[in-house]
């Protein structure tokens, strides 16, 4: 609730939002109402199971990216939990290790953990290509964080609010 009630703060009808680590949609769908028609949401969500909720939950006239973003171009691998999708990432230890933990509260446990093939790109290419200028950039993408940081330099220096999941990875 915390969350939401600063977003009412920081995001104004007609401004555009990037939304790095979309999931399945639900803050997307508070970003479409914040910007309203007047503004635009670009959201970006690698895993093809949670990209499809993505693109069933938001609005056509929010444009939807099935990518992962990183510090470079090219091809890569996500590697998927098996309990739900919340912690996906190109950090395989990262995911080894959620769905380790989630394995310990559900009745199926010890279900492998998947990859899948996946474009990777960056902010800056994103935007770059796009002609996107962001003003609120929202980035939760467990475990790289710093290299999307590191692929978003130069539209890191026009952008009016960023907020970052940061993950504190330990084995």
């Amino acid at each position: 609730k915390k969350e939401i009630n600063l977003f009412t703060k920081i995001i104004s009808e007609g401004e555009k939002v990037l939304e790095v680590g979309a999931h399945i949609g639900y803050l997307t769908q508070i970003f479409e109402k914040l910007v309203s028609i007047k503004g635009k949401v670009l959201a970006i969500e690698p895993s093809p199971k949670n990209f499809h909720f993505l693109k069933s939950n938001t609005k056509r006239t929010t444009e939807k990216l099935e990518v992962a973003l990183s510090d470079r171009l090219g091809k890569g691998e996500l590697y998927l939990d098996s309990y739900g999708g919340f912690t996906n990432s190109i950090k395989k230890e990262l995911a080894e290790s959620r769905n380790k933990f989630f394995s310990e509260f559900q009745f199926s446990k010890d279900k492998p953990l998947l990859k899948v093939n996946i474009n990777i790109e960056t902010v800056d290419s994103i935007c770059k290509r796009r002609k996107f200028s962001p003003d609120f950039i929202k980035i939760d993408v467990e475990g790289a964080e710093y290299e999307v940081l590191k692929g978003s330099l130069n539209t890191l220096k026009k952008v009016n609010y960023i907020m970052i999941e940061i993950w504190k990875f330990r084995d």
